[in-house]
């Protein structure tokens, strides 16, 4: 058969799979939902066992210890310790101090409410040309207390179905997390086994050209997601940290609370600490509207300051990628993926950005290398002598 044959062939058979598939669209989707759900616990343990290696693979190169299985396990367990400890440590230091705020913030909250009331109060004329509908002083509670006792055994119902779903959803979460766990602690004691038994089926099925191209763009992801996710968490620590220094300079509330806010929504790149902003203005307008105007320009102030020098630099060194196209990484994955599409983004177009500039180096290279190169043109030979 010729090879023209075999491509229309060939064509021909993946114009009937794609019409079977859009037929039968559901039942795909079911299967492929299904799937997910089976091997989710395997995905997670993957994305658990990668985490726990970048500390784990330090300690093993600095451990004491000559059998090599011991030091494997120890190196596990002290990278588990280690990463329980830093929660640890943040929960010493931050726990009391969001406890303190919330207390603050549970104090403030019916003192707000009377204010708020008194403010209406004082501009009701004002205020009802835009909400006609609505006064507070005028609510009958009765009805209202009446109309929420008839509703009780309804919503109590709802509540308890709720309730049961959400433990079971709970149970079955610690069970797949439990799953993932231990699939993390098998991939890490067995990570050479299992990457000699990866390449012997990739010899055997794969050509060594494209062997080689997979273990470059591997080893690049790894270089590529390990930058990026200590850049992430460094560039976190330092605008938390920045938040809390300044609030409490210029005795600003909630100085701590928001500055932990800020820091784990800022572990979503670029817009996770507008997140942290709108939640610590809530937070002190409770206390004073005044003092909310003050936070927001304040972070407006380190925001731009983060996104001129922090981010770019912490981040956008670590991973190779201009700042331009951390940008675009992150509109495009939000737009795709949402918060995880943010998150993820960033490493995958910092991986291409990678691979597209030394396919490009390479192709200058050889193009510079079978360029003819220009022959100097021979000297010219000088006249012969005038004869006698």
């Amino acid at each position: 058969m010729e090879k023209r044959d075999k491509l229309l062939l060939g064509g021909l058979a993946g114009l009937l799979l794609l019409y079977l598939a859009i037929q039968h669209l559901n039942v795909i989707l079911r299967v492929l939902g299904f799937i997910g759900e089976l091997i989710f616990p395997l995905f997670v343990g993957c994305i658990i066992a990668y985490i726990l290696s970048l500390p784990m693979g330090f300690i093993e190169k600095h451990l004491p210890i000559r059998r090599r299985s011991l030091r494997r396990v120890s190196a596990l367990l002290l990278a588990v310790l280690f990463i329980l400890g830093v929660f640890a440590l943040i929960g010493i230091i931050v726990v009391p101090q969001v406890r303190e705020s919330l207390t603050q913030i549970a104090a403030q909250i019916p003192i707000a409410l009377e204010n708020a009331l008194a403010f209406w109060e004082a501009n009701q004329e004002g205020l009802s040309a835009f909400l006609p509908q609505f006064d507070p002083t005028q609510l009958d509670w009765k009805q209202l207390a009446s109309s929420l006792s008839s509703s009780l055994p309804d919503s109590i119902g709802s509540l308890w179905e709720a309730g049961t779903g959400f433990v079971g959803g709970l149970v079955g979460g610690v069970v797949d997390v439990l799953f993932a766990l231990v699939f993390a602690a098998h991939l890490l004691l067995r990570k050479e086994e299992l990457k000699r038994q990866l390449l012997r089926v990739m010899r055997a099925y794969l050509k060594p050209p494209v062997i080689n191209g997979i273990l470059h763009v591997t080893s690049l992801a790894h270089q590529v997601c390990s930058s990026f996710l200590t850049g992430q968490c460094i560039e976190a620590c330092i605008l938390g940290s920045l938040f809390v220094v300044v609030m409490t300079l210029l005795r600003l509330p909630y100085a701590m609370l928001i500055g932990v806010v800020i820091a784990v929504t800022a572990l979503v790149p670029i817009v996770g600490a507008f997140v942290g902003c709108t939640l610590g203005v809530l937070l002190i307008l409770i206390t004073s509207p005044l003092k909310a105007l003050e936070f927001l320009i304040l972070f407006l102030i380190i925001q731009q300051l983060e996104n001129q020098l922090i981010y770019p630099k912490v981040v956008g060194t670590a991973v190779g990628l201009p700042a331009i196209w951390i940008f675009a990484a992150v509109v495009v994955g939000g737009k795709l993926m949402g918060v995880l599409g943010m998150f993820l983004m960033i490493p995958l177009t910092a991986l291409l950005y990678l691979l597209l500039r030394e396919d490009v180096q390479q192709r200058i290279h050889s193009l510079d290398a079978s360029a003819p190169t220009e022959q100097p043109s021979a000297p010219e030979s000088p006249d012969p002598p005038d004869s006698p």
